[in-house]
């Protein structure tokens, strides 16, 4: 069950969270239901980026059963989207992928 956190550094790029969330099933064949996403938005104090851009990143946690392909594919994916939402040029929203091993994922209760 992946889980991607889109970090905005300007509170004035607003994303629309649900159209996102059915884009990113639509490109990616990944059930609705097994879409987690958050959107955080942080003013200049609170988001630095050494680059000095004013782009937003993707973080993504993924189940590494997964597999890397499936993780690339949705990392990319999501970027994409989030650069074609806001009006970003393409290849400017980086993501960052944490795949989790088998034990380290607690679902409904249970570790998978």
């Amino acid at each position: 069950m992946p889980f991607i956190t889109v970090k905005v550094p300007k509170k004035e790029m607003k994303l629309d969270i649900e159209k996102l969330g059915r884009d990113i099933s639509d490109k990616t064949s990944l059930e609705m239901h097994r879409v987690n996403l958050m959107v955080e938005y942080h003013d200049k104090d609170t988001f630095f980026k050494g680059s000095g851009d004013d782009y937003p990143a993707v973080h993504l946690a993924a189940g590494a059963g997964n597999g890397q392909e499936f993780i690339q594919n949705l990392a990319k994916a999501t970027a994409n989207l989030v650069e074609e939402q806001l009006g970003l040029p393409e290849n400017s929203v980086f993501a960052y992928c944490h795949p989790i091993e088998k034990g380290y994922l607690l679902v409904n209760g249970e570790f998978k």
